[in-house]
């Protein structure tokens, strides 16, 4: 029953109306464990006061969400579309950012933020989902975004709010239950929404939003096998019999012409595509070519009375072109696993020739 009642206050929003909080806490619900009048009434004055002071900043895009019916909501705010940026003037455009606000009635009888700030996205893009951003300042993620949702529930994924001046309104709010000083508060969160602070070290910075890196956890790593699995595609698909061939010294090795490389790049990518890395600078990392991987969370987010349901709108997957009949001018084997492979194939060429010469003496 009182499921049923939490979930119609979040659904119809009724609570935006005026003196909707005066006609539930002065029966006692949200805070049933105080029976001074005198203070419900302060805690009516500024429930009442927050509802104005967000609906004039945010409009639509805010929301009180119950949990319980003995104790405050949460606060959720929708940025739908954000566009944050940084000391050296780069930016990036986030959408569908939720940050939520845990309010609650203390002992001592005072409303109070909690002062760990929430977040979560639900519509990110492609380069967003690799990297694990939803923000600079909520931690990186890496490959498991799911870990921002818990069951169907918001994960404690807390906003890193640094040396700024939230920290600091929440404990004046906390402690003199002024409006004013709640209203500027969220004047100086929606400044740190838009803002990557540097000086202030992000969990992830905008700089590594990328397909293909973000951190050291994305270096291409060699597996040991890879250099034995490609080499034995190649034998597989009698690219042997097509090649040209040279010697050095007594040894006769494979000639490492364009087409040689553009047959070896087929091959893998139709075998394997992802021992392919990309390169930036003098490193190498890993690249994701499989739409499974960018498979969208299971997962809906209820926003007032809207299903919101987790989206990446970029989600294509990635591919692997080959330019002018040659390589991909993007994307290549890992050096040292071409290497072995072309020893490997030398070696082969070596021994092959080695049994046919003792056979005919």
């Amino acid at each position: 029953m009182k499921e049923a009642i939490i979930e119609s206050i979040n659904r119809n929003c009724l609570y935006k109306r005026e003196g909707w909080f005066k006609r539930y806490m002065s029966k006692g619900y949200f805070c049933d464990f105080v029976t001074d009048p005198e203070r419900i009434n302060s805690y009516i004055d500024i429930m009442e006061g927050m509802v104005k002071i967000l609906d004039r900043s945010y409009k639509g895009n805010w929301s009180f969400v119950f949990h319980r019916l003995d104790n405050l909501p949460s606060i959720h705010i929708l940025y739908p579309e954000i566009e944050i940026r940084n000391s050296e003037n780069e930016k990036h455009t986030i959408r569908d950012l939720v940050v939520v606000i845990d309010l609650s009635i203390e002992l001592l009888g005072k409303i109070t933020i909690d002062s760990g700030i929430k977040g979560f996205r639900i519509t990110v893009t492609k380069e967003e989902f690799i990297s694990g951003y939803a923000h600079s300042h909520l931690q990186s993620l890496h490959e498991k975004y799911n870990a921002f949702l818990n069951g169907g529930k918001i994960s404690s994924n807390y906003f890193c709010t640094g040396e700024n001046e939230i920290p600091e309104l929440v404990s004046v709010f906390n402690d003199n239950q002024d409006l004013g000083t709640f209203e500027l508060f969220l004047l100086t969160l929606d400044t740190m929404m838009s803002w990557e602070s540097i000086e202030g070290r992000p969990y992830i910075y905008l700089r590594d939003i990328s397909s293909y890196s973000t951190n050291r956890k994305r270096l291409y790593v060699e597996s040991y096998e890879d250099a034995n699995n490609i080499f034995n595609m190649v034998l597989r698909s009698g690219l042997l019999k097509r090649l040209k061939y040279d010697t050095l010294g007594n040894r006769i090795r494979v000639v490492e012409n364009d087409y040689f490389i553009k047959e070896l790049y087929k091959i893998v990518f139709k075998e394997n595509p992802l021992l392919f890395c990309k390169r930036e600078g003098e490193d190498f990392y890993k690249v994701y070519l499989d739409e499974q991987f960018l498979e969208p969370i299971k997962y809906s987010y209820v926003f007032k009375n809207t299903v919101k349901p987790f989206k990446i709108y970029n989600n294509r997957p990635l591919q692997i072109n080959l330019v002018n009949e040659n390589v991909s001018s993007e994307f290549m084997l890992f050096p040292s696993t071409y290497k072995k492979v072309i020893n490997k194939i030398n070696r082969y060429l070596y021994e092959k020739c080695v049994g046919y010469y003792e056979t005919v003496r």
